[in-house]
């Protein structure tokens, strides 16, 4: 365990609780604009739940594996507390620089301390009817909007590219932007040294747009951070984000992690570490293991890109992390024994009694095949909502479970060897991307879904002469396939004579609620 040394940030402290909904307004917390499929957007509110604790920030950033002279890129730092606790690491972790990238103009001026003036200074000057502050402030809003227009049509338009930075556009996570521009050529991002701490520059931006990370590296603010090779340690970047709770914060996450198998966008640098704040929820389907509920495509895409380090050990998993899927009724009596049937005997009817029983223990002791001594009064575990804000959304299904924390952290770390060749990303989302429409099913119904034929791979699959670790049972279902498994089939896919040749559209003209991802793909 590291140890807990800091020192006190020299930024301003944040307004007193009672005054949040006045200096941070709602808009700031919401999320807008899903994806739902090709031309089409339907709006899904959700919401930037963030860490509002400073022991729990404190104790939170100490389990990221921040180094001393680390680039930090902090994405979507909403009111700071994470910020703060960066700043106030001791000497042997403190960071070289760190980053803030916020499209919020109250959070980086009343979170983070960036003089209001300055933040506006010219677009006064920039609107006609500009006669104040506030209505520059508005300007700023709309020219934010300007820069964000179309994304649909930028996805569409560079979906599946590999190897470059041409990654699709995303929408804003700006509140109330529901639709946006294609970046211009001159795309630029204000960046403000902060007057309080020299380590820190706030950036008004989003990581939403690809192309920051580009106009990061042409103004120099990257300058310090060393490229290694893919077989080289990490290097001295590392990007750290509160993932909102909605659709587009999950996709937002899968596009990242896509990002390791072309090695573009951040990971040009090298195996860039990223660390997310995230509801247990999206935890769940981060870690989840093979013949759980909770394991879907981008179970399948972290395990074959990442190795995945907790921040702590023992958070509880969720009922659909721990419990093992069974069988559509279908296919379950094939790889079951056939039961002696019972003689009906008739029973008076009783009234039905609803019980809903969690797998998860009432009384969790935590993770038993963990070195890390198992501390229930940990605050990472603290299920206490006040740590929070705005205080997290339980679902009615979550409230019938034991409480978790309201946000879990996790350290991704591409892997010296990904499971996911250069060019093979298309490939992997188009199979995970059809098979897992029919999670429920065998290997040897849901390869149906792949084309027509598709069932013709089978004996390449399963031909009993193959090796052990080159083969598959084919009454195995989806949700129980490894990454070594999904390598096969990917590997059968390919060599396959009459696979479709249109990859990158199939996938993108639409939405599998089963692989539990929207959008462009990974």
């Amino acid at each position: 365990m590291r140890p807990s040394l800091l020192i006190r940030s020299a930024l301003p402290p944040l307004p007193p609780r009672q005054s949040w909904q006045q200096v941070f307004p709602n808009k700031n917390f919401s999320i807008v604009n899903r994806l739902r499929g090709a031309g089409t957007v339907g709006i899904q509110k959700g919401k930037r739940t963030q860490v509002a604790d400073e022991a729990l920030a404190n104790r939170m950033v100490q389990r990221l594996d921040v180094r001393k002279e680390d680039v930090l890129i902090e994405a979507y730092p909403g009111m700071g507390f994470l910020t703060r606790a960066l700043l106030n690491l001791s000497p042997p972790f403190h960071p070289r620089k760190v980053l803030t990238i916020e499209p919020s103009l109250d959070f980086n001026i009343n979170g983070l301390g960036l003089n209001s003036d300055l933040a506006l200074e010219g677009e006064d000057k920039a609107l006609p009817h500009a006669e104040s502050k506030e209505d520059a402030k508005r300007y700023l809003t709309e020219r934010r909007k300007l820069l964000h227009n179309n994304a649909i049509e930028e996805m569409i338009k560079n979906a599946g590219v590999g190897g470059t930075d041409q990654a699709p556009i995303l929408p804003s996570m700006d509140g109330g932007i529901e639709m946006a521009a294609p970046l211009k050529d001159d795309y630029t991002l204000r960046a403000f040294p902060s007057k309080d701490d020299p380590s820190l520059v706030i950036i008004d931006g989003t990581m939403f747009d690809w192309k920051t990370v580009a106009v990061l590296e042409a103004d120099g603010l990257l300058s310090d951070v060393q490229r290694r090779t893919w077989e080289e340690p990490p290097p001295n970047l590392h990007m750290i984000a509160t993932i909102p709770d909605s659709d587009m914060g999950e996709q937002l996450v899968s596009q990242w992690i896509g990002c390791v198998a072309t090695r573009s966008w951040l990971f040009r640098w090298g195996r860039v570490k990223m660390s997310f704040l995230v509801k247990p929820t999206l935890y769940d389907r981060l870690t989840a293991k093979p013949g759980t509920k909770a394991y879907c495509k981008l179970s399948v895409i972290t395990a074959a890109l990442c190795n995945i380090q907790p921040a702590c050990e023992h958070y509880m998993p969720g009922p659909d992390a721990c419990v093992p899927v069974t069988l559509q009724k279908k296919w379950q009596k094939e790889r079951e024994p056939v039961k002696p049937t019972k003689k009906l005997v008739l029973q008076p009817k009783k009234a039905k009694v609803v019980k809903v029983e969690s797998p998860v223990p009432e009384h969790y002791n935590g993770n038993r095949d963990s070195k890390e001594p198992y501390n229930p009064d940990d605050l990472l575990l603290s299920t206490d909502i006040n740590l929070y804000y705005p205080k997290p959304r339980r679902t009615s299904t979550e409230q019938k479970q034991p409480p978790r924390p309201g946000m879990m952290a996790l350290t991704l770390t591409p892997r010296t060897d990904p499971q996911i060749d250069l060019d093979d990303k298309d490939v992997w989302d188009y199979v995970l991307r059809r098979m897992f429409v029919m999670s429920g099913s065998p290997l040897s119904v849901a390869i149906n879904n792949l084309g027509m034929g598709a069932a013709n791979l089978i004996p390449k699959l399963t031909d009993p002469s193959l090796p052990a670790a080159e083969r598959i049972d084919p009454n195995k279902w989806i949700r129980e396939f490894t990454v070594q498994d999904w390598a096969l089939v990917v590997k059968a896919f390919k060599a396959w004579p009459f696979a479709p040749d249109v990859l990158v559209l199939g996938s993108l003209m639409e939405e599998d609620n089963d692989s539990r991802q929207v959008g462009s793909g990974m």
